[in-house]
Parts: structure tokens; C-alpha cells; sequence
């Protein structure tokens, strides 16, 4: 419940499709240079990235940066990057309170962590998309496990 005693969907405006969509996108694209700058440099060479040939030790560091980047903010502000951008934050469902760190971690382990498992991330990740399609809250599986939602801030 909200301090108006109004469920919290109703005392603040669920994000949209656009700006779920909005905010991934920005997202994506701030964290996909974590690849570009090191391809610009020559450190890693675009045919290997384009084969899905990245050393080990460059793919381990990509992925506990995706990691930081959406579990910090997200537990210690309720947004990252493209959420700030455009207008949204993540909230625990039916309280309104910031995530935390353990539902921070659960968020991502099931939308990006388990997205990065060869077929499994593919299915995991349709389920994630088609669950934010079609539930009437716009609650992805990611929000359903961790108990959270994306509302505008």
C-alpha cells in the first residue's frame, strides 16, 4: 500500500510499453560499449565477436558488467541508466519500495543472466518479453519472480 492507502498501481502510473521498451534500448546501447571501445582499440577483433569466438576471461567480463551495471542502480536507486532516461524506476510490487539488492539480483538472473545460456536464454528470454505483452501490469517474468514492478518515477 502506498501512504495514500491506494494500492500502489493506483497511486502511481505504471510504465508504459514504450518506455519499458525505451529503457532497454538506452540501456543496450550504453552497455554495448563495453564492446565497442575495446573492437575500436583492436583488443578484441570484430570477427570474433561476430562468431561468438571472445576469449573467456573478456566474455566473464562482459557479463559481471552487465551484472553491475543493472543490479546496482536498480537496488540502490530503483533505475538504471535508461530507466532515469525515460522516466521509470523499479519498485517493489505492492509496497513501492526500492528492490534491494536481492531482488536487484533476481531481476537480472532471470532476465540477462539466464539470457546468456545457449537455447535456454533464447526461450527465457521470449518468456520475459511475452509476459510483459500480455500481463495487464506489463510485469515480465523478471518482476514476477523478483515481486517487483516498473512504474513511471
Amino acid at each position: 500500500m502506498s501512504d495514500a492507502g491506494l494500492p500502489v498501481e493506483q497511486a502511481v502510473a505504471l510504465a508504459s510499453l514504450p518506455q519499458r521498451l525505451g529503457g532497454v534500448l538506452v540501456d543496450g546501447l550504453l552497455t554495448s560499449m563495453v564492446v565497442v571501445v575495446p573492437l575500436l582499440f583492436g583488443v578484441i577483433r570484430f570477427d570474433d565477436v561476430q562468431e561468438l569466438r571472445i576469449p573467456p576471461g573478456w566474455a566473464a567480463a562482459l557479463l559481471v558488467f552487465a551484472a553491475v551495471y543493472t543490479i546496482v542502480p536498480t537496488a540502490l536507486f530503483g533505475q538504471t541508466a535508461g530507466k532515469l532516461a525515460v522516466g521509470t524506476r523499479v519498485v517493489v510490487d505492492g509496497e513501492g519500495g526500492l528492490p534491494g539488492w536481492r531482488r536487484s539480483v533476481v531481476r537480472w538472473l532471470v532476465s540477462e543472466g539466464l539470457g546468456q545460456l545457449p537455447v535456454l536464454g533464447l526461450v527465457v528470454s521470449l518468456v520475459v518479453v511475452g509476459s510483459i505483452l500480455l500481463d495487464p501490469r506489463r510485469r515480465g517474468l523478471h518482476d514476477k519472480a523478483a515481486g517487483t514492478v516498473v512504474v513511471r518515477s
